[in-house]
């Protein structure tokens, strides 16, 4: 019987899990989509034959079942055996099939009753592409006239406007006042599910005012109804003199039915608010950066603080947390590490032998 070194991470995972993480097996992999001239999607898959530790499944455990997910929702549930699924146009006969848009798939499989994680997703465009915005993002914020302006955002109830030094939301100190400005209008930003970003940015202003940033769907509202976010990056900000770049980290998680799986539809938002008699004031937008997180770095560090990283499978379960990359007390195998490095998150994978 093997040995291990627990962590308190660790530990506390098994007691939540009820498991060791050897029970857990790994994903399927190597997941292909191929679209046919119906426009049906075929997904191809191989079968897993490891536990998440990579050691092989002990004798006479397979994998007995396989969960198929579109845009985050559970579409099939197949035997063990299955390692192919024909995601069928919606239609007549298909009522439950895929539509237009971009389509978000990811596999579970099942070993002994314990489900894996699910695999890494991949996605597939059904129909005509849309334009998208490539990341990084670093739009051009200062001395805009109004044509670069109107052409890159889109501000509701003319609550913002470009300036010298960035776009500008003003309160008249008077009336109560809630500005959303919304961007890029030139494409929607090409965001995976569950994949890992960084939003950068600095809002100033000459009084302490609270705003928020994150991301809308713009295919909303309806007439009749407000703007909302579809997911907040980060809320309720103090904006004052002087405030600095804030750096948010954030995985982009659409929700169960959501048509932000439509990529045309995700684009950044800031919300500021005054209420009325808070005095006159503008607030200012003079930076913004959105980029993708890399999954690897070759600058890590030989050792760190044992809170700083943090020890994943090749499937992204978390494992634990160890205080140096030299990984002792896990089992020999490859690993991704997380760690953070000055200001920024860092990864890079490691071989125990």
């Amino acid at each position: 019987m093997k040995k291990r070194l627990l962590t308190f991470s660790m530990i506390l995972i098994v007691a939540l899990q009820g498991m060791a993480a050897n029970d857990v097996p790994t994903a399927p992999s190597n997941l292909i989509l191929s679209m046919n001239s119906e426009f049906d999607v075929e997904l191809k898959w191989n079968l897993p034959a490891t536990y998440a530790d990579g050691q092989p499944f002990a004798d006479g455990s397979k994998v007995s079942a396989v969960k198929v997910y579109r845009n985050s929702s559970e579409i099939a549930l197949l035997d063990g055996d299955a390692t192919t699924y024909i995601d069928y146009m919606e239609g007549p006969g298909h009522t439950d099939g895929h539509g237009y848009g971009l389509n978000v798939y990811e596999l579970s499989a099942c070993v002994d009753n314990v489900w894996s994680a699910t695999c890494m997703p991949e996605q597939i465009m059904v129909g005509e592409a849309v334009i998208t915005t490539p990341l990084p993002w670093e739009p051009t914020l200062k001395g805009l006239n109004e044509g670069d302006f109107g052409f890159n955002w889109c501000s509701y109830d003319d609550s913002w406007a470009a300036g010298p030094d960035g776009l500008v939301f003003a309160a008249d100190g008077v009336s109560a006042t809630c500005g959303w400005l919304v961007g890029p209008m030139t494409g929607s930003l090409d965001l995976l599910p569950r994949r890992r970003y960084m939003a950068e940015f600095r809002v100033e202003a000459d009084a302490n005012v609270l705003y928020s940033a994150g991301l809308v769907n713009f295919a909303s509202p309806e007439a009749g109804q407000s703007m909302k976010f579809m997911q907040v990056i980060s809320g309720n900000c103090l904006a004052g003199k002087d405030s600095g770049v804030r750096q948010v980290e954030f995985v982009y998680e659409p929700k169960n039915g959501d048509t932000t799986f439509w990529p045309e539809s995700v684009l950044f938002a800031v919300n500021a608010c005054a209420p009325a008699g808070s005095g006159e004031f503008n607030l200012n937008l003079s930076y913004l950066k959105i980029t993708a997180i890399e999954s690897t770095s070759a600058d890590a560090p030989a050792v760190v603080p044992a809170t700083g990283i943090e020890v994943y499978n090749l499937q992204g379960v978390l494992l634990g947390s160890a205080s140096s990359l030299n990984l002792d007390g896990y089992a020999p195998g490859l690993y991704v590490v997380r760690y953070i490095s000055g200001n920024t998150v860092c990864s890079t994978k490691v071989l125990v032998q």
